[in-house]
């Protein structure tokens, strides 16, 4: 046997021939049936024994003292082979042994036995070691009051003191006085002779109590009797040999049940489901299971080995995690009692109003509802009490706090439930089946709606119990539900990175609090928050609706709102300010992601193809500030053509990508905002405050270096401020740089024949202030596309985004110019193509953000007050 191996001999010793015939002997079907009849039955009477012995005020300092040698360590003894023989036959695997002991056994009363045998053990141990502790104490105090009485009684013979006889006995006085001597002169350090003149002076005394002046007096038989009683006590208190918990130990050894005690864990848990009190007997059960640490190190310890440290540490762990293991059921019972609480606050009894009408008090009473809330609020309060009635103790190397485990083993199971919760509410439907975005929009309103009653209620119903957990409910809750988060997040993240972060790499994940991984529900996503993200992303698809940026919301072909302000507060119900955050990363890593191929795709496909004619022609129109006499031929020439065919398509998908994920981050960043000026304020202030003192600080180092100097690189500062910046909502994603690209050279000249190339398929809506699509197929929307190129154009130099402006209004100009020039026009209106080039100028104005000047001084302003149709007035009744 082995602590770490356990083998069924009649199995493993069957390919040896002597081995099997030697074992074969005690292996008859009737020893089998006898030994299995006389340890079932013997299991059976020590368990009546042991509950007996066990009776409060049975085992007293003197009847352990008495009885240790002749009856307790016999039953201790009893006991452990008993478990030994039942524990060990019940794993057997050889069949003619498994189809004979198995049945007979029955694991309810092995365990039984265990838990009493266990509780005897530490009861007797715990004595033994305090009356080690206190012997020579309690010796001395003993003997001190044995000598006092004594000489009480010999006063009292001597005719002196407030008892004194009428006639004086010179000879008891003697007597008692050399008796007193006698006790005096005990010495504590010779035992052995110490316990035979005990033994004498007890004898004498009880043959003394027989002479006549001594019998008739019922004072001095007292005091006789008392000093009997005492030197009993000193006569036990010398026989109490170090011995007796160490045979305990010994005897009570349980390292062979290392591999089989995790078969009765579910019996244990059932015990403690049953009545919490269970906890202080499994406590002596664990302590019973430390002697599993004895086995393993002794070897170790022997040699002086430099690894006991470390061996003693892992196998102390594992201790531990059997505690845990077996403790886990607590906060699992209590959670299936606050699943009933959530019900009955969620949707049973009635919040009630600032003031009641008399008539309507029985209404909100609710009597029946509160009345079960109390049973359940009663019954949790009584698995914590069972849990912590269990002291600290210490396992191997490592010290179990029974309000640490309670405390880990909610916050384990809470991390279950809010995971399990979230995974279930946010899966949709397939996309290819349903093609009608309203429909979706209203699941996606309705999940999110139900997410954030079930968590809200699961949230107050945590808070209302946290008093009678005895622990901090709104603390644990965020912490575990931040940590839920962002370790999702960093998973979805992954998919994003090369180098991956795996789950004993992660910040966020823990073995002993682990939070749980869900199989994928799809090639795209990883769990819950990249569901969620792509499911927002699918309803704002370019392709079905239309962004209005002075309504702030996506719309589709029939006008319905489908994604708008009321999501991003429903979105801030459910996931709260974290669920905000962590989606905001998310989309970080997909705006790097889609700005990294599009600089890629044209490094790699476009530039090769057409860089001659790109130089050519930015020589050709260059500078801007002119008007090119054959600029026009450049736009509408085989060249852009070309572009528009091969490669522009890719690049616009990319760039509308980009730009619908920057306006999620805008929305995000708004409902951080106005959370965070609606629940804290002032926290609000002080980071906007020093945000803008830490800008006037860099402004100020830049314009002189020297006297303002830059933060050192071990100063973390504005990393740090930025995470709280973007926790609050303080940040414009449309001015974040995400990338450190590479300058490319012609990088204006190609996103301004983008712009020019797509330009004419867009129409202005005056009722709405935005450009749209003209064909309904057409996957292009005005300002997705718009903030999508001033993304990519932010990720390099400023002037490239000037040139790229100084382009398009060179572009301008050459249209009104051609324009006017065209003699088969009729009147002097623009191109469609002018006035979606002046709506997109317009708007990069405002997106961007750009000063009104820069343009005005590239475009005259008198066109951007012709391009604008008055916008149709309803008529007046």
């Amino acid at each position: 046997i082995n602590a770490e191996y356990m083998g069924d001999l009649s199995v493993v010793w069957y390919p040896y021939k002597a081995a099997n015939k030697a074992i074969d002997n005690i292996l008859q079907p009737d020893n089998l049936k006898l030994q299995t009849t006389r340890f079932t039955k013997r299991m059976t009477e020590l368990n009546v024994e042991i509950k007996e012995l066990l009776i409060e005020g049975v085992l007293t300092e003197d009847y352990v003292l008495d009885n240790i040698t002749n009856k307790l360590l016999p039953v201790v003894r009893d006991c452990n082979v008993t478990l030994r023989w039942l524990i060990l036959h019940s794993t057997c695997s050889g069949k003619k042994v498994k189809d004979i002991v198995k049945p007979a056994i029955k694991y309810d009363e092995v365990l039984e036995l265990l838990l009493e045998t266990a509780q005897l053990e530490f009861i007797l141990k715990e004595m033994f070691h305090e009356l080690l502790k206190e012997k020579r104490q309690k010796w001395e105090t003993a003997k001190e009051e044995g000598v006092s009485k004594m000489n009480a009684i010999s006063e009292y013979f001597a005719g002196e003191g407030i008892l004194a006889a009428e006639s004086k006995e010179d000879q008891f006085q003697s007597y008692f006085s050399s008796r007193a001597e006698s006790i005096e002169e005990l010495d504590y350090h010779d035992t052995t002779l110490a316990g035979r003149k005990i033994t004498g002076l007890i004898q004498a005394l009880e043959s003394v109590e027989q002479f006549e002046q001594v019998y008739g007096n019922l004072q001095v038989r007292q005091y006789l009797m008392d000093i009997c009683n005492l030197l009993r006590k000193m006569l036990r208190y010398v026989n109490i040999k170090e011995k007796v918990p160490i045979t305990i130990a010994t005897v009570g050894d349980l390292s062979y049940a290392w591999s089989i005690i995790g078969n009765y864990v579910p019996l244990m848990q059932e015990r403690i489901k049953k009545n919490p009190s269970k906890v202080l007997q499994l406590r002596s059960t664990f302590l019973k299971l430390a002697t599993m640490l004895e086995l393993p190190l002794t070897r170790i310890m022997e040699a002086n080995s430099p690894d006991l440290a470390s061996v003693s540490q892992y196998y102390s762990e594992s201790l531990v995690s059997f505690v845990r293991r077996v403790l886990d059921i607590i906060p699992v019972s209590m959670f299936e009692v606050l699943n009933d609480i959530i019900q009955i606050q969620t949707n049973q009894l009635k919040e009630c109003p600032t003031k009641i009408a008399r008539n309507t008090l029985t209404e909100y009473a609710q009597l029946d509802a509160r009345y079960e809330l109390a049973q359940k609020t009663h019954k949790v309060s009584k698995f914590t009490e069972g849990i912590l009635a269990m002291e600290k103790t210490l396992m191997g190397v490592i010290q179990i706090d029974p309000h640490k485990l309670l405390e880990e083993g909610v916050r384990k199971e809470l991390v279950q439930q809010i995971s399990k919760s979230l995974h279930l509410s946010l899966q949709f439907s397939d996309k290819k089946k349903h093609h009608h975005s309203h429909s979706h929009a209203d699941a996606l309103v309705e999940r999110m709606t139900k997410l954030a009653v079930l968590l809200n209620g699961m949230k107050s119903s945590f808070e209302y119990l946290q008093d009678y957990m005895c622990v901090y409910g709104l603390k644990i809750w965020q912490e575990e539900f931040s940590r839920i988060v962002n370790y999702n997040v960093e998973q979805e993240c992954c998919e994003f990175l090369k180098k991956k972060v795996f789950d004993w790499d992660s910040q966020y994940q823990s073995d002993h609090i682990p939070i749980p991984k869900f199989d994928r529900l799809d090639d795209l996503s990883v769990n819950f928050m990249g569901r969620l993200l792509r499911e927002i992303q699918h309803q704002t698809d370019s392709k079905k609706t239309t962004y209005v940026d002075q309504l702030a919301s996506w719309y589709n072909e029939s006008g319905k709102e489908v994604i708008g302000l009321r999501t991003f507060s429903l979105l801030r119900d459910s996931m709260g300010v974290i669920g905000l955050n962590g989606l905001d990363k998310l989309l970080c890593f997909m705006s790097v992601r889609d700005i990294q191929t599009f600089v890629g795709f044209i490094r790699k496909n476009l530039l090769p193809a057409v860089n001659e004619e790109l130089v050519r022609m930015s020589k050709d129109i260059n500078p801007p500030e002119t008007i090119p006499k054959h600029a026009r031929r450049w736009y509408e020439g085989s060249m852009v053509a070309k572009l528009s065919k091969q490669w522009f398509p890719v690049m616009l998908e990319i760039t509308m990508r980009i730009g619908r994920n920057q306006l999620l981050r805008r929305h995000l960043a708004g409902e951080l905002r106005f959370t965070c000026k609606l629940d804290s304020n002032t926290l609000y202030c002080a980071l906007q405050t020093f945000n803008q003192s830490m800008l006037e600080d860099i402004n100020s180092h830049y314009r002189s270096p020297n006297d303002y100097p830059y933060p050192d690189r071990d100063n973390n500062i504005l990393s740090e401020m930025t995470s709280y910046l973007e926790a609050s909502g303080i940040s414009h994603p449309f001015t974040k740089v995400y990338t450190t690209a590479e300058s490319i050279e012609h990088i204006p000249l190609v996103l301004f024949l983008l712009v020019i190339s797509v330009i004419g398929r867009f129409s202005y809506e005056p009722e709405i202030d935005t450009l749209t699509c003209r064909k309904k197929d057409d996957p292009l929307d005005g300002v997705p596309f718009i903030v999508g190129v001033l993304t990519i154009l932010k990720q390099f130099h400023s002037e490239h985004k000037e040139c790229f402006v100084a382009y398009l209004a060179q572009y301008i100009r050459v249209m009104v110019y051609e324009g006017q020039r065209d003699e088969k026009k009729k009147d002097d209106s623009l191109f469609p193509e002018v006035v979606n080039a002046l709506h997109f100028l317009e708007a990069v104005c405002k997106l961007a953000p750009l000063d009104r000047k820069v343009v005005e001084n590239q475009v005259p302003p008198c066109l951007f007050a012709q391009f604008k149709p008055e916008r149709p007035q309803k008529k007046k009744k």
